[in-house]
């Protein structure tokens, strides 16, 4: 006589739904480490930040912290006690008005009355004539180096006034700007790259320049502040640095 025995493996419909449960846990796992991966890499990131944006401030003074560059060696022609003004030579930029300028060997300080225009008429009296030849320094001025990265005024490029980092350098290299500009944002492009990584097309990495403006669009006083921004829409990160 035959003995019949339940079946007591698995049947087909058993099998797939054990084979849907086993995906679901995989599923389920590598979305976790997925996520968790994302979160440690954001982690590193926010932790970096810092250093990339005080590594880019160094740059920044090491391109800027001297004006010579900028203004020149100008040195004094005539001194003209009547108009209250100096003739002087030199300049590879002109002081704005509100300027702050001192003469090589006198103490005093003197202010700037008209702008980027040669001869300089000062606010104080001058009662003594510079001998020819003396050196000026600007000590104050609205107008300074970094300025050119604060008027970019890319608005018609989509790109704004803020150096976007998320850039490539072939378009970097298509904008309209001086060449050296060119290479200070893909300098300080490399900064980030090489702490945190290529940028994610959901990354903000900005940096901008701005100053109190008067209603010509010139700076106030001779401070600027740079904005050093990184990170994303949720979690963005924001060092600043003044400048003087």
């Amino acid at each position: 006589m035959a003995n019949y025995f339940p079946n007591k493996g698995f049947g087909l419909v058993e099998a797939m739904i054990a084979i849907g449960i086993l995906g679901l846990i995989i599923s389920l796992f590598m979305q976790s480490n997925a996520i968790q991966n994302f979160t440690m890499k954001n982690d590193r990131v926010t932790e970096k930040t810092g250093e990339v944006c005080n590594l880019i401030f160094n740059k920044f003074n090491e391109e800027f912290e001297s004006q010579q560059d900028y203004f020149g060696l100008p040195r004094i022609v005539s001194t003209n006690l009547e108009n209250n003004s100096i003739l002087v030579e030199n300049f590879k930029q002109l002081p704005y008005s509100g300027d702050i300028i001192k003469i090589f060997q006198n103490e005093n300080e003197w202010t700037v009355v008209n702008s980027n225009t040669n001869p300089i008429i000062l606010e104080e009296n001058l009662d003594t004539e510079f001998a020819p030849g003396s050196k000026l320094q600007i000590i104050k001025s609205r107008f300074q180096p970094i300025d050119d990265l604060r008027i970019l005024d890319l608005d018609e490029n989509g790109f704004g006034d803020s150096i976007d980092l998320n850039l490539s350098n072939d378009q970097i290299n298509a904008l309209d700007i001086e060449e050296k500009i060119k290479l200070l944002w893909i300098n300080i492009k490399t900064i980030a790259i090489n702490l945190i990584g290529e940028a994610s097309n959901d990354n903000l990495r900005f940096i901008k320049v701005i100053c109190d403006e008067d209603d010509e669009g010139k700076c106030e006083n001779n401070n600027r502040k740079i904005y050093c921004e990184i990170g994303n829409q949720s979690n963005l990160q924001r060092y600043i640095q003044i400048i003087r």
